[in-house]
């Protein structure tokens, strides 16, 4: 069996939020994604979302590599980088703040799977 790994890189350049341009983003997803393909994982490279799309590309990965694939998966790795404070981290739109809980919350896999309860 082929043992596979995942990680998304998420990066939000462009926050219409009080904060402006994360700058420099770009070559942290660069290094990050190279870094990570060197180890062996799958590396998905998203940036500028809204908080729907954001949430919507956590529930995808939370049902196609936590649940339905789980058991050729070994890791998940997430990384955001974005501005945020503690009510949040900004999206590109503005007010658009998703919370520490609308994150995790797809990630807790309570469909069963390898994954099951390991957040």
């Amino acid at each position: 069996m082929t043992s596979f790994y995942s990680a998304l890189a998420y990066s939000n350049n462009n926050t219409k939020d009080y904060y402006g341009i994360l700058r420099g983003s770009e070559v942290d997803v660069t290094n990050l994604k190279d870094f990570f393909s060197k180890l062996g994982y799958q590396v998905e490279c998203k940036s500028d979302m809204t908080k729907r799309e954001l949430e919507d590309c956590f529930q995808d990965i939370e049902r196609k590599y936590l649940t339905e694939k789980s058991k050729d998966y070994h890791s998940f790795i997430c990384v955001i980088m974005s501005h945020g404070n503690e009510k949040g981290i900004s999206t590109k739109e503005e007010n658009g703040m998703i919370t520490e809980h609308e994150i995790t919350e797809p990630f807790k896999n309570k469909e069963g799977g390898k994954f099951n309860g390991m957040f």
